[in-house]
C-alpha cells in the first residue's frame, strides 16, 4: 500500500511539473505570436492577411492553454483539466506549425 501511495505521489509531482512547463511554454509562445503580429503591422504587409489570422488563432489557443494549465496548477484536485491542457497545447503547437507553413507559402508567392 505504501508503494502505491509513493507511485501516486510521484505521478502527481510529474503531472504538476508538466503543467508548469506547459504554462511557461504557452506564455512564451503567446509572446512570440504577438511579436510576429506586431512585425506585420509595422511593416504593413497587407498581402499577408491569412498569416495574421492564423497567428491570431495560434495566440488564442496558447492563451486557452495557459489558462487551463494555470487552473490545473491552482487547484490541486483539478485532474480533469490536465488531459484538456495537454490536448490544447498539442493543438496549439500544430497551429503554430500551420501558421509557419502559411507564412512561408505567402512569402514565396508574394516575393
Amino acid at each position: 500500500m505504501l508503494i502505491a501511495m509513493k507511485d501516486k505521489t510521484k505521478k502527481t509531482i510529474v503531472s504538476e511539473e508538466l503543467m508548469s512547463d506547459i504554462f511557461n511554454g504557452s506564455i512564451a509562445l503567446i509572446g512570440v505570436c504577438l511579436i510576429v503580429l506586431t512585425l506585420f503591422q509595422v511593416t504593413d504587409k497587407s498581402a499577408l492577411y491569412w498569416v495574421d489570422e492564423f497567428f491570431y488563432l495560434t495566440a488564442g489557443c496558447y492563451l486557452l492553454t495557459s489558462i487551463s494549465a494555470y487552473l490545473s496548477l491552482r487547484k490541486p484536485g483539478q485532474h480533469r483539466l490536465r488531459p484538456l491542457t495537454d490536448w490544447l497545447f498539442l493543438f496549439s503547437l500544430c497551429s503554430t506549425l500551420l501558421s509557419i507553413c502559411v507564412l512561408i507559402y505567402e512569402f514565396q508567392t508574394h516575393a
